[in-house]
């Protein structure tokens, strides 16, 4: 049995739709995506998104559209994709990293105080996996220090933190729609915000820098070629109309899991807090015993078919931020790390492949 880590949840009716794009002859940034873009905001409740090419580069404008730059500082998780501390470092800016709660492995509030400075400008709030952070405790921390707050909700559209989406929360939030995610536009990403003002400086940016006024267009900015096509919104289209269907699917597999796992020693599974809906866009598992134990099971998953990865980054560890900024100590970080596991969780999953997973799973960690 071979088993692929995700695999993306299509039909004909992507392939209808994709058609339809092409037939029609306009393929670039137009009418469809305009529409996506109505239906994420209405569905994450905020007054605007804006749609551009990847996560990354939704959380580039968004910096940029905050006025994030040179001699700013950005309180980060290490835990998570490097493009989150990239984007920082796009601007100008400093990230400058926190370590994270040892359950949730999102941003531990405790540590963003401990490494405020009068340089720092924002927060970037890494919703890990799609288990949103503790937005109350960080949103006063905020309030009270003077700070931004760009949700960094690449992984978590439909998570909801005390009956609120992520995305709807901070001044500012990205989506991603990478074909990891749980609906995917191939390469994608949104921007959200309540601010009109914000979001047609946003419209700028990922379109060269242009200002449309009376039919003539004028250069008011360094922009980007950030836009996304009509042919990636017509897919999230009709991948939007299946999203519940595929969350809920996601989830009740990830209980499951949760379930098959519960009574195991070795095997640490999610935490998901009273007040937060988890989507699982990944699901990752602890291993007691270390680095070398996790990696064994590792390789004994990857003998019996089954794809995985090693966790989460630790963004710190890398040699590119290493050399930039030298060696750091995020303890908690560094452990998730050293023992996580990502297993494969897809809404196509069949019932034989999540058990041959567990089986597998519990036979290694015995």
């Amino acid at each position: 049995m071979k088993i692929p880590l995700t695999i993306p949840h299509f039909d004909k009716e992507e392939e209808i739709a994709i058609s339809n794009v092409l037939k029609s002859g306009w393929v670039m940034q137009g009418p469809k995506v305009e529409e996506f873009e109505k239906i994420i905001a209405t569905y994450v409740g905020v007054k605007y998104a804006v749609a551009v090419s990847s996560g990354t580069t939704a959380l580039h404008l968004a910096l940029l559209a905050l006025g994030i730059g040179d001699g700013d500082e950005v309180i980060v998780p290490s835990f998570s994709f490097i493009a989150s501390a990239n984007s920082i470092l796009y601007t100008g800016a400093k990230p400058v990293f926190v370590d994270i709660d040892s359950k949730t492995y999102n941003l531990n509030p405790k540590d963003i105080e401990r490494k405020i400075t009068q340089k720092t400008k924002a927060i970037m709030v890494v919703h890990q996996v799609g288990l949103p952070a503790e937005m109350d405790e960080i949103m006063n921390i905020a309030k009270r220090k003077k700070l931004l707050v760009i949700e960094d909700a690449a992984c978590s559209l439909g998570a909801t933190y005390k009956g609120k989406q992520t995305g709807s929360i901070g001044d500012i939030a990205c989506f991603s729609f990478h074909p990891r995610k749980s609906i995917t536009t191939s390469e994608g990403g949104i921007i959200t915000t309540n601010s009109f003002k914000v979001s047609e400086l946003l419209k700028s940016l990922r379109n060269h820098g242009v200002v449309k006024k009376n039919n003539m267009e004028t250069y008011l900015y360094l922009g980007y070629n950030y836009r996304m096509t009509d042919i990636c919104a017509a897919l999230g289209l009709v991948q939007f109309k299946k999203f519940n269907i595929i969350l809920k699917r996601k989830r009740d597999l990830a209980e499951k899991y949760n379930r098959a796992f519960s009574d195991t020693k070795n095997i640490i599974t999610p935490f998901t807090p009273s007040q937060s809906e988890h989507t699982y866009q990944s699901y990752v598992i602890r291993i007691k015993g270390g680095k070398k134990n996790r990696d064994r099971i590792m390789r004994g998953l990857e003998e019996n078919g089954i794809a995985c990865r090693a966790s989460v980054m630790a963004i710190h560890r890398e040699p590119v931020y290493v050399k930039m900024f030298g060696k750091n100590s995020l303890p908690e970080t560094e452990s998730a790390n050293d023992e996580g596991i990502i297993i494969p969780l897809y809404a196509n999953m069949t019932n034989k492949e999540q058990q041959f997973i567990i089986d597998s799973l519990i036979k290694l960690t015995q």
